[in-house]
């Protein structure tokens, strides 16, 4: 079967999947593919240089990004009160660092006089000052970026990068599926289903209820409490929110285990590659033994990858646009 065609069918299966199933899709992909993805990318990208020529500087400021992040994450889900050892510090002044990673990246690809760089980061401060509180900069920069942007938008920018190299009759029909499949979700039918009180623990302690609850407030005006979780899992227009996200993160993983002849992330150093399956490995098991402990442990695997693919996303970007 042609790489194309074999897209298509994984695209398929996954929306399947995603209206049949959404929550347990969303937690078996996120839980089980994800590391494999986060750990093989990661080394596939450290091999690539991440896509950057000498911006060493830079991949630092990525790093100590995601360090931050996580650890705001993870103090936060641990309830811990930051505000006790740094006392101007609130716990969402970590966006901004998602937004200054992505600067970063920015600057890695297209600046190199150091004045140049300073500059952004100048700007980039002052934009950061100017919308610190501002919704919409938090909700797109916070919940979006790292999440439904990163699985879904950076997904079919690839896929369109690729038409653009090599133009196909099958590429096209597999975007085109891409689309459609995504779009199903919020015209077809809402039936409802089963969901075990464990699966509902479970999606609870992974986090992604707020992007659930925010996009349910944006788009469906829906107020909703913090301590009610029940419409995320009632409300028609969450099961279609979480079907779509289901899908997206599902045929993401899917996508990246499927391009080994296309990219060839699986030639990478053979050491890299078999400590990457042991992490792997370790990661599933912490997650049998606990399920939060391993949400908690592989928030910063799961950052990491995301902040130090933002180069290889901006050059996507820079593909598409050129002429």
């Amino acid at each position: 079967m042609k790489t194309d065609q074999f897209h298509i069918l994984l695209i398929l299966l996954s929306c399947i999947a995603a209206f049949l199933i959404p929550f347990e899709l969303f937690l078996f992909s996120y839980t089980i593919l994800g590391p494999l993805h986060y750990l093989t990318e990661l080394a596939w990208l450290h091999e690539k240089k991440y896509f950057t020529s000498s911006a060493s500087s830079e991949l630092v400021i990525i790093f100590l990004c995601a360090i931050i992040i996580s650890t705001n994450y993870i103090l936060y889900r641990l309830g811990v009160d930051i505000n006790l050892w740094i006392s101007f510090f609130e716990p969402k002044y970590a966006i901004h660092f998602i937004f200054l990673a992505f600067v970063a990246a920015f600057s890695a690809i297209f600046l190199n006089d150091w004045r140049a760089k300073i500059f952004l980061f100048m700007l980039s401060f002052l934009g950061i000052y100017l919308f610190r509180n501002q919704f919409y900069y938090l909700f797109f920069v916070g919940l979006l970026l790292p999440s439904l942007i990163h699985v879904f938008a950076f997904t079919g920018f690839f896929m369109l990068v690729g038409i653009k190299k090599k133009p196909t009759l099958w590429s096209k029909i597999c975007f085109t599926t891409f689309i459609i499949c995504a779009i199903s979700f919020f015209i077809l039918p809402i039936s409802s289903f089963p969901l075990s009180e464990n699966i509902k623990y479970n999606y609870i302690l992974s986090g992604f209820d707020t992007l659930n609850k925010t996009l349910i407030t944006i788009f469906d005006g829906t107020l909703f409490n913090k301590t009610n979780h029940q419409i995320i899992f009632e409300s028609p227009f969450a099961i279609q929110i979480q079907r779509f996200v289901a899908f997206a993160y599902t045929y993401h993983y899917l996508n990246w285990f499927s391009k080994v002849h296309i990219i060839a992330w699986h030639k990478i150093n053979k050491l890299r590659f078999g400590l990457a399956i042991l992490l792997w490995l370790i990661a599933l098991g912490i997650y049998f033994y606990d399920f939060e402990i391993g949400i908690l442990t592989l928030y910063f695997l799961s950052m990491l990858h995301v902040l130090m693919e933002f180069p290889l996303n901006i050059q996507s970007i820079q593909i598409l646009i050129q002429k």
